[in-house]
C-alpha cells in the first residue's frame, strides 16, 4: 500500500495579513494537493482564514 505524499510549506506574513493569520510565520500543511501557483495559494488561504 502506498504511502501518501504531504505537501507543507513555510510562509512569513507582514502586515495586515500578520494581523488577519495572527502570527508572523506559519507552518502549513495542504495534504496531497499543494498550491502549484501563488493563486492557488492565495485560495487556501482564502478558505482557511476569511
Amino acid at each position: 500500500m502506498p504511502i501518501g505524499k504531504t505537501s507543507q510549506m513555510d510562509l512569513l506574513f507582514f502586515g495586515i495579513a500578520k494581523d488577519i493569520v495572527g502570527t508572523s510565520q506559519l507552518n502549513m500543511d495542504f495534504g496531497e494537493e499543494s498550491p502549484n501557483s501563488v493563486a492557488d495559494l492565495k485560495q487556501v488561504l482564502k478558505k482557511r482564514y476569511p
